[in-house]
């Protein structure tokens, strides 16, 4: 599996996320911080990237366009500092993979 991480996504989690081997790039290695939403799905989109938010910006476009694609992740955590969303990533992603 491929992830592309919003800019809402710590950088200290994607390297934590590419440190334990997942294939992990965040939105600003790849794009302006300014890029729309509907762009950033489209990315994801076409390079078979599966997005992780912590937002439901992208939930609404997806439903509202009725789009089946890109898959998402969108993280709703009370505490949500890199390391314990990394941790929680860390024990979903192998479960969501299968």
């Amino acid at each position: 599996m491929r992830f592309l991480a919003n800019m809402n996504i710590s950088p200290l989690t994607v390297e934590r996320l590419r440190g334990q081997g997942w294939d992990i790039l965040r939105v600003s290695e790849i794009l302006p911080v300014s890029t729309p939403d509907n762009l950033v799905l489209e990315v994801a989109r076409t390079e078979g990237r599966v997005l992780v938010s912590q937002g439901l910006d992208f939930s609404k476009i997806l439903a509202l366009e009725e789009q089946t694609s890109p898959s998402l992740i969108t993280i709703r955590m009370t505490i949500c500092d890199p390391g314990s969303i990394a941790e929680r990533l860390l024990r979903v992603l192998p479960v969501v993979r299968e």
